[in-house]
């Protein structure tokens, strides 16, 4: 389970694979290190679990699947994403439930202006 709260901006260092999936390099020295082989972290809302941390970067494994029912299929190295270690039990919630399993790609089709932000 997530909350939904950003925790670190990453960047893509490297994306390497092909048809049966790939492998997502992440600069992100706080998340790195924290992170232990294992660990579910959003990726951009994706929950995918880490296969290796270390010297500042954190890397994952994503399949056709979730490649095509995600937008990770389109990242690139120097790409920003953004990263959510999971929740802990015992962690203030700060949020809401999430659970990081992507049943789909949308597409936005237009964006409002808002003050500072913008709404979908």
């Amino acid at each position: 389970m997530f909350t939904g709260i950003v925790r670190e901006r990453g960047r893509i260092a490297a994306v390497d694979g092909g048809d049966d999936g790939i492998r997502l390099v992440v600069e992100a020295p706080a998340t790195a290190a924290q992170a232990a082989l294992g660990d579910s972290i959003a990726v951009s809302g994706v929950c995918l679990t880490v296969v290796a941390a270390d010297n500042g970067t954190v890397a994952f494994d994503a399949v056709p699947e979730t490649l095509r029912r995600s937008s990770l299929a389109a990242v690139a190295p120097g790409d920003s994403v953004n990263l959510e270690p999971a929740l802990r039990a015992g962690e203030p919630l700060g949020g809401h439930y999430v659970q990081g399993h992507v049943d789909g790609v949308g597409r936005v089709r237009y964006v409002v202006p808002e003050g500072d932000g913008r709404r979908l």
